[in-house]
């Protein structure tokens, strides 16, 4: 198979506004990516707990085997 060549210029004003658009909303992103994996943030959890829930990431534990494969498809 034959390698894909690019033609984009790295150094182009245009593509590096590009990127760095892409790069505030990437950190946008793992913000939130590590909020959800924490279960929302401390208000969100105690209000759960306060209401003798489960959250999420406790129910999806009680519910697959440690053996058992898991795809989780959209952590948010």
């Amino acid at each position: 198979m034959e390698p894909l060549t690019s033609t984009v210029n790295l150094q182009d004003p245009e593509h590096l506004a590009n990127r760095q658009a892409m790069d505030v909303i990437l950190a946008e992103y793992r913000e939130k990516m590590a909020t959800a994996l924490l279960g929302g943030g401390e208000e969100l959890i105690k209000k759960h707990k306060g209401r003798g829930k489960l959250l999420a990431r406790e129910r999806l534990d009680g519910l697959v085997d440690e053996s058992s494969p898991f795809l989780e498809f959209s952590t948010l």
